[in-house]
């Protein structure tokens, strides 16, 4: 019986080796091909951007207000936030957003469903939950962006 145990951890650390050998970040380019990527700058956006933020807390308050003042284009937004929201939660009714109140309650507020379907947004800038892999996987995600 031991033994048969001893051959069970066996397989489990090969396996668990080699499955931490395949899930192995890539590896990362070399100097110039780095550069290359930034040799030329991305344009700039040719018209004002109206952008609207479904997310949670790691988007906050603050990063669209950021990203406004990093903006070249005449830039507006409004958001919709909660703590840790599932994109189903933005979408589905029937899903509470946590923190929904203290997350929304400024002047740049405005409700997704009425956002989206205003036509008024040329950005839309999407945050799932994290883990993104269980998000995908139990929340719906890909069915939630389409």
């Amino acid at each position: 019986m031991f033994k048969i145990g001893v051959g069970v951890v066996a397989i489990t650390a090969v396996l668990g080796g080699l499955y931490m050998w395949r899930m192995a970040a890539p590896k990362p380019l070399d100097q110039a091909a780095f550069d290359a990527l930034y040799a030329t700058p991305a344009p700039a956006p040719p018209e004002a951007l109206s952008v609207l933020h479904l997310g949670h807390s790691l988007i906050g308050r603050d990063m669209p207000e950021m990203l406004m003042q990093l903006s070249e284009a005449p830039y507006t937004y409004n958001s919709q936030l909660g703590w840790g929201a599932f994109l189903k939660a933005h979408w589905d009714p029937d899903t509470p957003i946590n923190g929904f109140e203290t997350e929304n309650d400024h002047p740049r507020f405005r409700a997704g469903h009425e956002a989206v379907a205003s036509g008024e947004y040329n950005v839309l800038v999407l945050t799932e939950a994290v883990e993104i892999r269980d998000s995908i996987k139990y929340m719906d995600s890909p069915q939630m962006l389409h």
